[in-house]
């Protein structure tokens, strides 16, 4: 993978961003919810865009072990969750896209990307504000997602 692939998925990073920050503000997500849709929302944007499913999950382990903020080091439960979600958004991104965008890297459209929103938004508990289905009450947890035909999402609370 090259330099422009690398600007490539960071342009596609700070979509996943703003379309995550949007609804989690829109829904009053926890901070949980939104950094699990967050991450499987941006893999799922990469492949949807023409990455390989092993580009798109290389790049997330890259950006895993860009950190060295307490809680969020490589091994952690966060960082271990966030993998757990690349790799869950990524295989829904390439079920999403088209055969073409894939042996071309071109033709992804709104329609795609909604369609990815759509089955990962299922997956946090769509509208439902707070900390979403399955989820403890109060203090630092986490808890895996409601269950869908694409499987699940881990959520981590962080501790106040």
């Amino acid at each position: 993978m090259g330099l422009l692939a690398c600007a490539r998925g960071i342009v596609i990073q700070q979509k996943a961003l703003d379309v995550s920050n949007r609804l989690a503000d829109n829904f009053r997500w926890s901070t949980g919810r939104r950094n699990a849709f967050r991450h499987s929302y941006w893999m799922g944007l990469m492949t949807v865009h023409g990455f390989t499913y092993d580009d798109a999950v290389t790049l997330g382990v890259a950006h895993e072990k860009d950190t060295d903020t307490q809680g969020e080091l490589p091994g952690s439960a966060d960082s271990n969750a966030d993998l757990h979600n690349n790799s869950v958004g990524a295989r829904i991104g390439v079920d999403v896209r088209p055969w073409y965008v894939a042996a071309t890297g071109v033709g992804a459209t709104a329609k795609h990307e909604k369609e990815l929103e759509d089955r990962l938004m299922l997956m946090v508990g769509g509208g439902v504000p707070g900390r979403g289905p399955a989820a403890p009450e109060k203090g630092p947890a986490s808890y895996i997602s409601v269950c869908t035909r694409d499987g699940w999402l881990i959520m981590i609370e962080p501790g106040k």
